[in-house]
Order: structure tokens, then C-alpha cells, then sequence
């Protein structure tokens, strides 16, 4: 009886272990991480082009700007250059359907592998925040809470921008002239509403 419980549990353990192997090696394409990207735009560069479209209301002139993933990597790019932050540069960003992707380098046992992670955006009081709405590594799906922690880990040295709170990374924006009022994420793009008192526009 003892023989065929330890055989058992053997088994299952070469089962597990031969899952990972298949689960979870994976890597972020060079191409796709953020460190390779190539800025050519700015914040100001866009909103010029959307004060085309300007409201002007008691809050002072109203647009809207919408923003791709590639668009998105450029705009991130030289804030995470300005942090130093290495391994968030060695990391891929996109905007897919309502989401925001992440995918993250992280070896495991000497694998390569990645952590590929979907955030829910919003916006409020200067800080952006990015709630996890799923999480795997590789191909195996992974606890949320779990991943959580590893977050943490990594950015709590990373930034004094950057912040982690249960499952929420928090994004702490520098002031600027722009004051956003309003964010969402759909359809593979982020439209960002934006507003600037006349004063701020005269002063440029």
C-alpha cells in the first residue's frame, strides 16, 4: 500500500513538474519592450492637436484625446526613462479591448518566463490607478493575490511615483498645466479628457 502511494504522489509530482515545463517558459518579443520603443511625441504635442477640437467652458478650454498602444509606449517611455526604472523598461505594454496589458520579465527556477497581467484603468486626484483583473504566468493562470505580492516586492523600490495597494498599482502624476478629467478604455484605444484654464494656454 505504502509502494503504491509513493508512487502515487511521484507521479503526480513528474506530472506537475512536466505542466510547468509547458505552462510556464515564456518571453516578452525585444521588439515589444518598452526600452526598444522609439518616443517621437509628447503630452503637449497631442493636446495641441486636440485643442483643434476645444470647448470652452467655465473650467476653461475641454478636449479629448484618444491614445493607442503605440502612442501609450511613447507617452510612458521617457517618465520611466526619468525613474531609472529598468525593469519596468524591459517590460511590453499594450491597450487591448478594455484593458490595459503588462507583461513582465521574471524568471522562475532559471526559466524564462513572464508574468502577463490585465489592469482595469481610472483616473482620480493626480494618480492613476490600475486595479489587476487577471494574471498569469506563461500560460498558467495564476492567483491574483499572489501576483499582488510580487508587485509589491518590485516596485517598492522602484519609484516614489509608484505604489502598490492590495491588487492596485497606483501612479502618482507630476502637476503639469493639463488637468485630467475623465479616462476610458475601450476599444483597443484610451480616450483621456483633458482640461486647461485660458491663463495656462496665454502663458505658453
Amino acid at each position: 500500500m505504502k509502494k503504491i502511494i509513493k508512487r502515487t504522489v511521484v507521479g503526480l509530482l513528474v506530472l506537475l513538474f512536466g505542466l510547468i515545463l509547458i505552462l510556464v517558459p515564456s518571453s516578452i518579443q525585444s521588439s515589444d519592450q518598452l526600452k526598444n520603443v522609439e518616443s517621437t511625441i509628447s503630452l503637449s504635442s497631442m493636446v495641441e492637436s486636440g485643442l483643434q477640437n476645444a470647448t470652452v467652458g467655465t473650467n476653461g478650454l475641454s478636449t479629448e484625446i484618444t491614445i493607442n498602444s503605440k502612442q501609450f509606449n511613447q507617452l510612458l517611455k521617457p517618465f520611466l526613462t526619468d525613474n531609472q526604472n529598468q525593469e519596468l523598461l524591459e517590460s511590453a505594454y499594450s491597450i487591448e479591448g478594455d484593458k490595459l496589458r503588462l507583461q513582465l520579465p521574471i524568471k522562475i527556477l532559471g526559466v524564462d518566463s513572464k508574468l502577463d497581467l490585465r489592469f482595469h484603468a481610472a483616473y482620480e486626484n493626480h494618480t492613476l490607478r490600475f486595479d489587476l483583473a487577471s494574471s498569469r504566468l506563461g500560460n498558467l493562470p495564476v492567483p491574483k493575490a499572489i501576483v499582488a505580492s510580487i508587485l509589491q516586492n518590485r516596485l517598492k523600490d522602484q519609484s516614489s511615483n509608484l505604489a502598490m495597494e492590495q491588487e492596485t498599482i497606483l501612479v502618482s502624476l507630476p502637476e503639469s498645466q493639463f488637468k485630467i478629467t475623465g479616462l476610458n478604455i475601450q476599444d483597443n484605444t484610451a480616450k483621456v479628457k483633458l482640461t486647461m484654464n485660458v491663463s495656462g494656454l496665454l502663458g505658453q
